[in-house]
């Protein structure tokens, strides 16, 4: 909306309201929610000039509104549209380029976060790689382990078995040599004496 600027010496002037024009200390920064809705209104006015340019004849049904078709429109309003209809319809093709320009960046920044998620991504997936190589690895350290463990039980009853047998034999032969040591102490103190 145009302000009007008193010149004391001379007729008053339009002047066009822009952002550098408008003063900065009743602005403030709008809220989350305030710019939701201010997103919302783009894209219902984006969706109303095209509806509006449709509806005038100055674009085709359908149309994807890239940048060469706006061109084209713009071309028709210039050359072709009565001047009632041109400035709703130049102020239609702004508010499209502008939805466009808003999808373009958005683009460019979920691009960028792609990236950097992706960088992100690369090294989670070489992280659990190397967890697993580590899992894998300690799981067979275990095992190895457990193995040698019932490989040295099985040994130590081995020897236990073949100790046990040893002093078995060993016990049953000094008890036949004692055995055989009493009898024939038995037998030497049952004798007579000859004392001749």
């Amino acid at each position: 909306m145009p302000t009007v600027a008193v010149d004391p010496g001379g007729p008053p002037t339009t002047q066009p309201r822009t952002r550098s024009s408008q003063s900065l200390a009743h602005e403030h920064v709008p809220t989350r929610e305030e710019l939701a809705k201010i997103n919302q209104d783009v894209l219902a006015n984006a969706k109303q000039a095209r509806e509006y340019l449709e509806k005038q004849g100055y674009a085709p049904a359908d149309a994807q509104g890239n940048q060469a078709t706006l061109s084209y429109s713009l071309l028709l309003l210039a050359h072709c549209a009565p001047p009632s209809v041109l400035p709703k319809g130049i102020q239609a093709i702004a508010a499209l380029l502008e939805q466009e320009a808003v999808a373009q960046n958005a683009e460019l920044i979920a691009q960028a976060v792609m990236r950097q998620i992706g960088l992100l991504l690369d090294l989670t997936e070489h992280a659990a790689e190397t967890i697993n190589i580590a899992t894998k690895q300690t799981r067979q350290a275990t095992d190895r382990l457990y193995n040698t463990c019932e490989e040295a039980r099985d040994e130590i009853n081995k020897a236990m078995e073949n100790s046990s047998h040893e002093n078995s034999s060993i016990l049953e032969n000094v008890k036949g040599d004692i055995c055989k040591a009493t009898e024939a102490l038995h037998t030497a103190t049952t004798q007579p004496v000859d004392l001749r």
